[in-house]
């Protein structure tokens, strides 16, 4: 497992391309003991496109979804600290070209809008570049009564 994220998901359907499978994106506080008293915690359900693994699998099995390490740390850097880079060094150069410190800020944060309609753009360059593969959740075998896809 050293060098990937696992995830665990359950799988909600099979497509000729792969599998599609609901991971429970939970905030970094969930494993908070004060969870129940707090409002910050929240989860969402996301739906990861995989591809197919090589044992079979059906709607409703549990499975772990994984992904490289270094993906994600790729994502971190285009999601996070490029933007960042892109509206901070805007307000140094803006600023430094004798704008006031409104219009600075206004152009950082239009030259970093640019910066994720470049993303938009190039999403599916981007989709191939993190794939996500599956494999069958531990101890959850096929036909095994525990199986949730089984009731």
């Amino acid at each position: 497992m050293n060098g990937q994220v696992c995830r665990s998901g359950i799988v909600k359907r099979l497509t000729e391309d792969g599998v599609e499978v609901m991971v429970l994106q939970e905030s970094a506080c969930m494993g908070c003991h004060s969870k129940s008293h707090c409002s910050v915690s929240d989860m969402k359900e996301r739906i990861v496109q995989a591809t197919l693994p090589d044992e079979p699998v059906a709607v409703g099995d549990h499975v772990e979804v994984i992904m490289k390490s270094s993906r994600g740390h790729l994502a971190v850097v285009i999601a996070y600290i490029l933007p960042a880079i892109f509206l901070v060094s805007g307000l140094f150069v803006f600023t430094g070209l004798g704008l006031g410190d409104g219009l600075s800020a206004l152009f950082s944060l239009v030259v970093t809008a640019g910066y994720f309609m470049v993303i938009w753009f190039v999403r599916g360059k981007l989709n191939r570049k993190f794939i996500f593969s599956i494999r069958r959740a531990p101890g959850v075998y096929p036909g095994y009564p525990g199986n949730p896809s089984n009731f």
